[in-house]
């Protein structure tokens, strides 16, 4: 079960914190990205429910420790909630984030990575992903 593998590390407010206590961006990005992956499998509400708690999370902390590619996997997590959030079931059952616009919060980041995205091929890969992934939602 994924909770053996996040609940030892996972800190309420602070997200995943390596073992010896640190905060790693691209960790809660991955996570939340398996956690969604776990959901869609399982129907599991708790999946999804602390995949949004770690972006949110992520989010407060900013995306400048991070490059295009995580940045661009962080867009994708943010499009999938978007996703999520626009099913009205969902929404009455396991919003964690009310108020949040996470296809914004997607469009940002992009938005801030295109300037950079052309700068390798991998940074271009990940970015045209992830915009293409925005813009069929």
């Amino acid at each position: 079960e994924l909770e053996r593998v996040v609940g030892p590390a996972y800190s309420p407010g602070e997200g995943l914190l390596d073992p010896s206590g640190a905060f790693e961006l691209a960790d809660q990005i991955y996570a939340a990205s398996a956690l969604l992956t776990a959901y869609e499998i399982s129907g599991r509400l708790p999946y999804s429910m602390l995949a949004e708690e770690l972006m949110q999370t992520a989010q407060r902390q900013g995306w400048d420790a991070c490059g295009v590619i995580a940045s661009c996997d962080a867009a994708r997590v943010f499009g999938r909630l978007a996703s999520l959030h626009s099913d009205d079931d969902y929404v009455a059952a396991a919003v964690v984030a009310p108020h949040a616009d996470y296809r914004a919060d997607a469009e940002r980041i992009l938005t801030r990575q295109a300037p950079r995205a052309l700068d390798d091929p991998r940074d271009a890969a990940a970015y045209g992903l992830a915009l293409l992934e925005l813009l069929v939602q």
